[in-house]
């Protein structure tokens, strides 16, 4: 079983979702569909996160604001420098507090399916998708 919201920062703020493909989603429904999917691909309950609504918006905390000064420090210098990174995560932060839901699909440097996982994502309606490596970020919608 897929967990919601889980907490991406057990360890410590993370500032980039690297080797996930992540994507938004208006509804429910979908997301059911694109889970189901991801596992008959291969995906295991492990390598996908769900984040839904003002609570998973909370715990991603794609602003910083709730981890203290540096990490808020680190994402304005962030949006001001990468700009297109600043405007996905903003977007993304307005949509799940308006009720949409983020799914994340950790790729652990498997490529092969990367196409694959872009077009179930795709199909079902999800937008923003990316995929973030390291040191790029990827746009697959």
């Amino acid at each position: 079983m897929t967990v919601v919201n889980p907490d991406p920062h057990s360890q410590g703020y993370v500032f980039v979702p690297a080797n996930r493909i992540l994507s938004l989603f208006p509804a429910a429904p979908e997301v059911r569909t694109v889970l189901r999917e991801l596992h008959e691909l291969g995906f295991d309950a492990a390598d996908i996160e769900v984040f839904s609504g003002e609570p998973g918006a909370k715990m991603l905390d794609l602003s910083g604001e709730e981890h203290g000064a540096m990490p808020r420090l680190i994402r304005n210098l962030e949006a001001l420098l990468v700009p297109e990174d600043g405007d996905t995560f903003r977007r993304a932060d307005v949509a799940m507090r308006g009720g949409a839901f983020t799914v994340a699909v950790r790729m652990d440097g498997r490529e092969t399916p990367k196409p694959q996982v872009g077009e179930i994502l795709r199909s079902h309606g999800g937008t923003l998708i990316r995929y973030w490596k390291h040191w790029v970020v990827e746009s697959l919608d």
